[in-house]
Formats: C-alpha cells, sequence, structure tokens
C-alpha cells in the first residue's frame, strides 16, 4: 500500500523464527558489525562476502564468514589480537547491534575468514540443523540484496493471533533474548541475594529494586549498583547498555533514583577512538531531593564510580 510518499508493507507469517530481534532488524540502519570486547568493525553490505558451511559428524555446523577485500585488511587480525591479548573471548557478528553467531578467540586469526560454531538464537548453544536458519538469515541480511540503500525505514508494528480464539493465549514469538535475562537473574541472586525485576529493552538490561526512601538510600544505591554491575556479568556479555532502578519512583514528582552504565565501543581501524564504560546517573527530586547532597559526596569519593564516571550526573 503506497500512501503520501510512503510504502506500507504487511506480512503474515509463522512465529518459530519470528520475534522482536528479527523485526527490528528488518528495518535497521544499524548495520552488521564483528565484535571483540569493546572494540568493533562495521561491515560492508555486499555479495562479494562469502558465507560456507560444514556438517561435523556430531550433527553441528562450523559457518566460515569470509571478508572481501574492502572489509578484511586487519579487520580479523586486529580484533582477534585484542581478544588474545587478554587472554581470549567471544567474537561476535552482530546485527541490530544484537548476537546471532560467536567464536571463542584463544589466539590472534590471520587471514579474512571467522569460523564461527556458535548461535545465540533461540538461544546461545551450537549451530545445529534447528538454528543453522540464524547464519542463514545473517547471510542474507550481509549478503543479500542490500536494500539499506534504497529507502528509509520508519517503523515496524506487530500483532500476534491465532485461528483458533481459544489458543490465543498459547501464541508466542519463538525468538527473543530474555534467557540472557534469566541468567542475570540467576546471577544476581546467587552472588548478592537479591531478586530485581529484570527485562531486556533491545540492546539493555534494566533492573527494578525497590528500596526504602530514607537517609541509607544513598549509601545503598552505591552498594546495590556496584554489585548488580559486577555480578551482572555486564562488563563481558553481549548488552550495550546496563539500567537500574532503585526505587518505585513518582513520576508526577519526577523522582528519579537510577544508575546507568554504557559501552562506549571503539571503530577498529580509526586512531584515536577510545572504547570505554561509563557510568552516570541521576538521584533527585520527590522523597529522595533531601538526600541528593549526601549522594553525590559518597559518590565522589567512591572509587569504583570514579575509575567509570565519564557520565553526567543528575542532582535536581
Amino acid at each position: 500500500e503506497e500512501a503520501e510518499g510512503r510504502i506500507v508493507a504487511a506480512v503474515k507469517t509463522g512465529t518459530e523464527h519470528v520475534g522482536i530481534p528479527i523485526l527490528g532488524i528488518l528495518g535497521s540502519t544499524y548495520g552488521v558489525r564483528l565484535r571483540a570486547g569493546l572494540a568493533e568493525k562495521t561491515l560492508y553490505y555486499t555479495d562479494s562476502h562469502t558465507f560456507s558451511y560444514e556438517k561435523a559428524e556430531d550433527g553441528t555446523y562450523r559457518v566460515t564468514l569470509e571478508l572481501n577485500a574492502a572489509d578484511s585488511e586487519d579487520t580479523v587480525h586486529g580484533l582477534t589480537s585484542a581478544l588474545a591479548e587478554s587472554g581470549g573471548g567471544e567474537l561476535m557478528l552482530m546485527l541490530d547491534e544484537k548476537p546471532f553467531l560467536s567464536a571463542q578467540v584463544e589466539e590472534t586469526i590471520s587471514g579474512n575468514a571467522v569460523v564461527f560454531d556458535q548461535v545465540y538464537l533461540p538461544e546461545r548453544g551450537p549451530i545445529t540443523e534447528e538454528t543453522l536458519w540464524v547464519a542463514e538469515f545473517a547471510e542474507e541480511i550481509l549478503c543479500g540484496a542490500g536494500m539499506k540503500n534504497t529507502f528509509t525505514y520508519s517503523n515496524d508494528q506487530y500483532s500476534l493471533f491465532s485461528d483458533d480464539p481459544r489458543r490465543m493465549a498459547d501464541v508466542k514469538f519463538g525468538v527473543s533474548y530474555d534467557y540472557l535475562g534469566e541468567e542475570i537473574a540467576e546471577r544476581l541472586e546467587k552472588a548478592i541475594g537479591e531478586e530485581p525485576e529484570i527485562w531486556i529493552d533491545g540492546n539493555t538490561v534494566k533492573v527494578q529494586y525497590d528500596l526504602e526512601v530514607n537517609e541509607t538510600l544513598p549509601e545503598e544505591v552505591l552498594r546495590l549498583g556496584r554489585e548488580t554491575y559486577e555480578a551482572s556479568g555486564f562488563e563481558d556479555s553481549v548488552f550495550n547498555q546496563l539500567f537500574i532502578y532503585f526505587i518505585r519512583e513518582n513520576n508526577e514528582e519526577k523522582e528519579r533514583v537510577r544508575i546507568m552504565f554504557d559501552k562506549i565501543y571503539a571503530e577498529q581501524g580509526i586512531e584515536g577512538e577510545e572504547s570505554y564504560i561509563r557510568a552516570r546517573g541521576i538521584f533527585a527530586n520527590g522523597r529522595a531531593a533531601r538526600y541528593a547532597e549526601l549522594f553525590r559526596s559518597l559518590k565522589e569519593e567512591d572509587s569504583f564510580y570514579q575509575e567509570l564516571d565519564h557520565g553526567n550526573w543528575q542532582y535536581e
């Protein structure tokens, strides 16, 4: 349907290989990236990249991505050498800032090929016959028609329905990253004895605590913020942001007690780019206002927050 310079397309599909991560990618302008820690390389959309598939005797697959000349020069070597120097880690293929394929790297890789053996959808695990579609989807996005430059994406809407109204409650998307939130919840409970609400919002992990608002709140927020950061494994996770909400905020009074951690990535091969994790936050308004100055003074004395303090902190 075409109206007012816009093209509206409706697609009816099953739910097995569909979910919010997939829907977001269909119109994304974030592109495809190879990521290693806080370093990454944006890849060109082109059919001169090649994917090849090798099936092992145990039924799992190894998927080789061979980059074209424009993308390959120093890309693989640069990203994997950083991982090797830090003792090893994951090299991930990201679509729309979301992980799809990964490989554990212990040594520097020379050449322009990466071999992936793990998927992140519908859960993290080896590439099998059932999950091979994830790699094929990534291949189509990176090497397919390349519509990225022919339209501007506006938004998407989706609905779930069943031909049998009695089964509507059973209809769910087959693809999500919710399991990663569940893993974080388990780590927090084990490490700090807390069971907060946790939900995944795109590339962000959001954590909701329910602390009491009194004179101990500033100290509790700083302690729990630090413990949540460390116990969640955020530093080595696939997520770009960790948002922590410490109280049930009164929105009418614009009451805010939050700490946010952001990963700032450096584009591999660009001189002068710096990668780091920053902390920022807001402790202001409503019931929190009377304790804001105490929070500020305690935060400025805390070495953990001083080390990560690249961001803005608001107190009013």
